[in-house]
């Protein structure tokens, strides 16, 4: 599965008739990254590690995985979060920073 990531992506489509002859296009799609839902302020002391729990709902009728990805230094976290259907669950992210900084 990929990121939600901006950048362009290209596709193409063919359709077949019952005579065998086709039909084809090709689809470029330019995208922007989505803006953030929420922003969440973590501070940590060097070689400390804080965490903030991260509340994510499954509202469908099938389970779903969520790719967790990273950015920035000092975050720990599991790569994927399962939920079953209809359910709500707390996903922890650590923050263990090893060298001052702020970001």
């Amino acid at each position: 599965m990929t990121p939600l990531l901006g950048g362009v992506y290209t596709a193409s489509i063919t359709f077949q008739d019952n005579e065998e002859r086709f039909i084809w296009w090709t689809v470029e799609v330019r995208t922007d990254s989505p803006k953030p839902e929420a922003v969440i302020d973590l501070r940590a002391c060097i070689r400390k590690a804080t965490s903030a729990e991260i509340s994510l709902s499954n509202p469908l009728n099938e389970p779903i995985t969520f790719e967790v990805f990273f950015q920035g230094e000092g975050l720990i976290g599991d790569p994927s979060f399962s939920l079953e259907p209809k359910s709500v669950q707390t996903y922890n992210l650590i923050f263990s920073p090893l060298q001052a900084s702020e970001s």
